[in-house]
């Protein structure tokens, strides 16, 4: 079900949320890094190629010019370009995680490390629609906008990604306080009903509303 992929975005980026705050770029955010634990709650792991900037944003700890360091799967493409990285940086590898749940495929994977780098360089994937046929077109365009080439024309901060998502599941007829990632795994098939009813039901006014206008 793909908001309860929303609902773990949702929790990686209130810790990016809280990296950030402390002026650090993680650089390295993948699947493996992000940990669960049975109560729900998440875990962002592996800060060891995280950037730490002053007040002014420049680095502390420089790395050689050009030089590429990460996991080429779910790296930005100025990364994987070897230029400079920042917040925003982090929040396109979290879109690249949020492709992954909905979809089940790495967007820029291809046959060679070279390859793949290519593809984040470019920003050649599949759309999600595509990959997921049961994604709705609002999720994927909040993906997509999260995969922009420029970092300008992606969420301005882990902050406002958040609120998108969670503005999403509101527009969905979800209680945030009932639909949590905690509350779905102490009662996964309640909450799942509940949700896919929710949805439906959300669906059905949206098109009367439609059809009214």
């Amino acid at each position: 079900m793909p908001e309860v992929a929303v609902l773990i975005v949702i929790e990686i980026l209130k810790a990016i949320e809280y990296a950030h705050a402390k002026d650090i770029v993680h650089r390295d955010l993948k699947p493996e890094n992000i940990l669960a634990d049975n109560e729900g709650n998440i875990f962002v792991t592996d800060f060891g190629l995280a950037k730490i900037f002053e007040s002014n944003l420049s680095l502390t700890k420089q790395t050689a010019q050009g030089s590429i360091l990460g996991s080429p799967d779910f790296m930005s493409p100025e990364q994987a370009r070897g230029e400079k990285t920042t917040f925003l940086s982090d929040l396109f590898s979290v879109s690249s995680i949020f492709y992954f749940l909905v979809t089940g495929k790495r967007p820029f994977t291809k046959n060679s490390p070279l390859a793949t780098l290519a593809a984040v360089s470019e920003i050649k994937y599949e759309p999600p629609q595509s990959a997921n046929l049961m994604l709705n077109q609002t999720l994927c365009k909040i993906i997509e906008k999260g995969l922009s080439l420029d970092p300008n024309k992606r969420y301005a901060s882990s902050s406002e990604f958040r609120q998108v998502l969670e503005n999403y599941l509101i527009d969905l007829g979800q209680n945030l306080d009932c639909f949590s990632l905690k509350n779905w795994i102490r009662s996964t098939h309640e909450i799942t009903l509940k949700t896919l009813q929710s949805c439906y039901k959300s669906e059905i006014r949206r098109k009367n509303e439609n059809w009214k206008i």
